[in-house]
C-alpha cells in the first residue's frame, strides 16, 4: 500500500527559515496506481506544492478489529433517548409535587425550552398529550439582557 503526499513549501520571513507542511492526500494498492495519482494532483497543485509517494506506515497497515456492532434492546433505547411519551410521564410527577403546594403551574425548561423554541413535531405531539389530559400548555419567550424561556403548564 502506497499513501500520497503533498506538502506545501512556506518561503522564509526576513532572516528567518522555511518550513513546509506536509498531509497525507489518499492511498493506492500498488505503486502504478500511486504513480497515476502523483500525476493527476501535479496538475492540481503548481507552485509552493510538492506531490509525492511512500509506502504507507506500519500504522496504516495495521488491520483493524471487527467493530462489535451487537447491541442490546436497552442500550439502543438508551442512545436512542426517551419517547414523546416518555417525557410527558416525567412531567407528572413535578406536576403533582407542584400541586401539593398549592401551585396551578410548572415551568418546563431543557428539553422543553429547545423544542418549544424550535416547534418541533415531538414538542407539539407532547403538549397535545398533555392538553388532552386538560392541562393548558404554552410557550413562553421573553427576552431582554438574557433570554428566558420555557413551557408553561397550567392545570
Amino acid at each position: 500500500m502506497f499513501e500520497i503526499v503533498i506538502e506545501r513549501f512556506f518561503p522564509p520571513a526576513p532572516g528567518g527559515r522555511g518550513y513546509s507542511s506536509q498531509r497525507v492526500g489518499g492511498t493506492c494498492e500498488t505503486e502504478a496506481e500511486a504513480k497515476i495519482k502523483v500525476a493527476s494532483l501535479k496538475n492540481e497543485h503548481t507552485g509552493d506544492y510538492y506531490i509525492s509517494y511512500r509506502k504507507a506506515t506500519e500504522k496504516l497497515l495495521e488491520v483493524k478489529e471487527p467493530v462489535m456492532t451487537k447491541i442490546t434492546a436497552q442500550e439502543a433505547r438508551e442512545l436512542a433517548g426517551p419517547t414523546v411519551q416518555e417525557r410527558v410521564d416525567e412531567v407528572y410527577p413535578k406536576i403533582r409535587e407542584a400541586a401539593e403546594k398549592g401551585k396551578r403551574f410548572i415551568n418546563l425548561h431543557d428539553w422543553w425550552a429547545n423544542e418549544g423554541y424550535s416547534g418541533s413535531a415531538e414538542y407539539k405531539q407532547a403538549c397535545m398529550i398533555l392538553e388532552g389530559d386538560g392541562y393548558k400548555v404554552k410557550f413562553f419567550y421573553e427576552e431582554r439582557q438574557f433570554v428566558d424561556m420555557y413551557t408553561l403548564v397550567e392545570w
